[in-house]
């Protein structure tokens, strides 16, 4: 496992340098409790456009994660590189713990005209949030891709979903990956 980008980039002054007796304790505790679990199901949406990529990552109020999406031309979507200039992939909410607890948390890709070929798909554990004390949060991945605009795939044809967790300050820089095959436009 690789330690998070966004550990080198910015430290917030609400997020803990590093676990203190009190969050040892509470994880230790929520080890052996019951918590409530959030629903990390995303929420109903229309499919994606005929040629539109859509990559959700959704996750508690427990953590800032975050999603990282490696196009074709291997420039990679993030907070720090939106739109991407080859591929058009804008990431359209960075959700910082700040932004709210609401639950469930939803992050998105999104390719309006998706580039064939293959891409990555990678989650950042970059901070716990005030109040949480987990070792690792979990979160879902979905890809819809809308289909071709002729022939090949119909719409909503191609849809994939990844459950999993992150342990905190980790990056997991595959999560999945799928290939929009060549030759299909």
């Amino acid at each position: 496992m690789q330690r998070s980008p966004r550990q080198r980039r910015r430290s917030h002054p609400n997020v803990p340098r590093g676990p203190s007796l009190s969050a040892w304790l509470a994880v230790g505790f929520a080890a052996g409790c019951a918590t409530h679990a959030p629903s990390l199901d995303a929420p109903a949406r229309t499919p994606p456009a005929p040629g539109e990529l859509r990559i959700e990552l959704v996750f508690g109020a427990g953590a800032d994660l975050d999603l990282y999406v490696t196009d074709p031309a291997q420039e990679t979507v993030y907070f720090a590189n939106t739109p991407s200039r080859a591929g058009g992939g804008r990431l359209e909410a960075d959700l910082l713990c700040e932004t709210g607890m609401r639950e469930p948390r939803v992050e998105t890709v999104v390719f309006e005209n998706a580039p064939l070929g293959r891409y990555r798909v990678g989650v950042d554990h970059a901070a716990s949030c005030k109040g949480a004390g987990g070792a690792a949060e979990a979160f879902v991945v979905v890809v819809e891709f809308g289909g071709f605009r002729s022939g090949g795939l119909r719409s909503g044809e191609l849809r994939r979903e990844v459950r999993a967790e992150v342990p905190r300050g980790r990056f997991l820089p595959q999560v999945l990956e799928l290939d929009l095959p060549r030759g299909q436009r």
